[in-house]
């Protein structure tokens, strides 16, 4: 079945910060592009290095370089069997959050943005609006806004605390 070919879903972009949002967009993405049999493309973006802010601001002190350790963090995100049923592509790049998605989306033809409702963050760089909402205006394709499933779990947690409850009730009412 060619499933993805009919609605042109051939290539997902899911952008990538390392955030509970984004942990929930690469979800989803994984999801839609086993379905659809489709490319997954995961970007990490590194906020742009200036003359300024030296690298050691941004990031801690180690051996390896920046780029290397989110390439393998990247890596690591995405679970081994994904790629039995889909080309995963890891990609780091430097500059903007949003303009980085929305060039990396035009450039590779990309038909489905996947992206978390909020990212980790760069203190100044939220200031200049949200990537999200920069991304949702200019993308040239759709965009999937993700966000964590926490009502999901308090719910669960509310369902195991009332059993719980209930079986320390009618254990008291049997001694």
């Amino acid at each position: 079945e060619d499933g993805g070919r009919e609605i042109g879903l051939k290539r997902l972009l899911v952008a990538f910060d390392f955030s509970d949002h984004s942990e929930q967009a690469l979800k989803l993405g994984l999801s839609i592009a086993q379905e659809y049999q489709a490319e997954l493309h995961l970007l990490h973006v590194l906020p742009p290095f200036t003359l300024n802010e030296p690298e050691i601001s941004w990031y801690p002190l180690g051996s390896e370089g920046v780029y290397h350790k989110a390439a393998r963090r990247l890596q690591k995100a995405v679970p081994g069997e994904a790629h039995l049923w889909s080309k995963i592509k890891n990609v780091v790049s430097e500059g903007q959050p949003y303009r980085e998605i929305i060039h990396y989306a035009e450039r590779n033809e990309i038909d489905l943005v996947c992206i978390g409702a909020q990212g980790a963050g760069f203190g100044l760089l939220t200031l200049f609006g949200s990537n999200v909402d920069r991304v949702l205006r200019q993308a040239p394709c759709p965009v999937l806004v993700a966000r964590p499933l926490k009502h999901a779990r308090k719910v669960t947690n509310e369902l195991v605390e009332r059993e719980v409850v209930g079986k320390a009730e009618i254990a008291a009412v049997a001694s």
